[in-house]
């Protein structure tokens, strides 16, 4: 990890800790990890979308955030000042295998950003968002509030106007 690029780091919560706990014990059926399946309607601009969400990992540091417990007598989260972040566009993908094989792919919490995002187009004008992060670091009202910003964003991008 490269200490320039660490701009925080914090002790785990109690709640975090025992979602560190569970999920280590766990393997790959880790209890803390969520996925969200969000249909959106109408064309996607993948490009605007992409940056809508690289602006929401910037502007929120939760979403650069890592967790590290190997080697350390207590487990800590950085945050990164930067890290990469990238969605999948999938096409002529069975969705409810996708949403299966995903739930089942493991989720580093231990690299920046810890999430996934994939959209995949279904018909013309029809697409699906599959979110996968994990409760360590983010709950539902967060989560809510992320959703809420990355659709005021998206629509500011392709609409030319200023959002914040």
């Amino acid at each position: 990890m490269d200490k320039r690029n660490i701009e925080a780091i914090f002790p785990l919560s109690a709640l975090q800790a025992a979602f560190l706990f569970h999920g280590v014990d766990s393997g790959h059926d880790d209890p803390g990890r969520l996925q969200m399946n969000i249909g959106l309607e109408g064309e996607l601009d993948k490009i605007a979308f992409e940056a809508a969400w690289q602006w929401l990992v910037q502007r929120h540091s939760v979403l650069r955030t890592s967790i590290h417990w190997q080697d350390l007598k207590n487990p800590l989260q950085v945050v990164h000042r930067q890290c990469g972040f990238e969605v999948r566009f999938e096409t002529a993908v069975d969705v409810d295998v996708f949403f299966h094989e995903d739930r089942n792919r493991p989720l580093d919490i231990g690299e920046a950003p810890v999430q996934l995002v994939t959209v995949i187009s279904t018909d013309p004008g029809h697409h699906t968002m599959c979110w996968s992060c994990h409760h360590i670091l983010l709950d539902g009202w967060s989560s809510a509030i992320i959703l809420r910003q990355l659709i005021a964003c998206y629509r500011s991008i392709i609409e030319h106007t200023d959002y914040e």
